[in-house]
């Protein structure tokens, strides 16, 4: 009974990262929505068997990340490279967003950096919990408001520009991931904070510019197209 809490709150973190991630990058879930769902029970399941079964938590967070690529991939037929990146853009955002809550935490005194390590307890969840909750506020106002990035094409669409500033991001976004494992179990949370909010920022100015030059090929394109005429 005690492992129940662990099963839904980490399903509902990736649900979290998930819907996030795809309403800042206008990729509709509406078709894959029970698709969503059965893919968060089963990476909460296997987050289960890496940190409690086997005991080898620092591969989570690693291991998951390339699993929901692989998510956005193969259900949401996300190219490869866009979808480590927006995949590694969501997850630092959600990071960012739990790391904020457990700054209010900690200095009301209702936490310290233990909490950031252990699996289960009341904490811990409420954690997890305000963190969703802010993932899915920023989800609906980007839905309602129309918002977000709309350079990711999938391969029914038109072919997308390789572009190295993306996957240099997605090695930030990488990096970041794995360096995040290592400052949480030295208790540098100073570290986890200043590293998540840079990677984050440079992700978004990165979606900015990949936004522009996707509008001005596609102005180019129109302009040939008509000259041709």
């Amino acid at each position: 009974m005690a492992s129940i809490p662990y099963f839904v709150f980490g399903a509902l973190d990736v649900i979290a990262i998930v819907v996030l991630t795809s309403k800042m990058y206008k990729l509709s879930l509406a078709k894959h929505l029970w698709k969503m769902v059965a893919f968060a029970v089963s990476l909460s399941f296997f987050s289960y068997l890496m940190r409690v079964v086997f005991e080898i938590p620092q591969f989570d967070f690693p291991a998951q990340y390339v699993l929901m690529s692989l998510f956005f991939i193969f259900v949401l037929g996300v190219k490869y490279y866009h979808a480590a990146f927006i995949v590694g853009a969501g997850t630092t955002i959600f990071l960012s967003l739990q790391l904020t809550v457990y700054l209010v935490f900690a200095t009301f005194g209702l936490a310290n950096v233990e909490i950031l390590k252990n699996n289960s307890g009341l904490y811990v969840h409420l954690l997890q919990f305000f963190a969703e909750l802010v993932c899915v506020m920023v989800a609906l106002y980007l839905h309602i408001g129309r918002r977000g990035f709309s350079f990711v094409t999938n391969e029914s669409t038109r072919e997308s520009k390789f572009d190295r500033s993306i996957v240099l991001a997605t090695l930030l976004s990488v990096t970041t991931i794995c360096l995040t494992i290592y400052f949480v179990y030295t208790e540098n949370t100073l570290s986890i904070i200043i590293m998540a909010g840079a990677s984050f920022i440079i992700s978004y100015l990165l979606s900015h510019k990949r936004v522009d030059d996707h509008d001005r090929e596609a102005f180019e394109a129109y302009i040939a197209r008509h000259q041709e005429e």
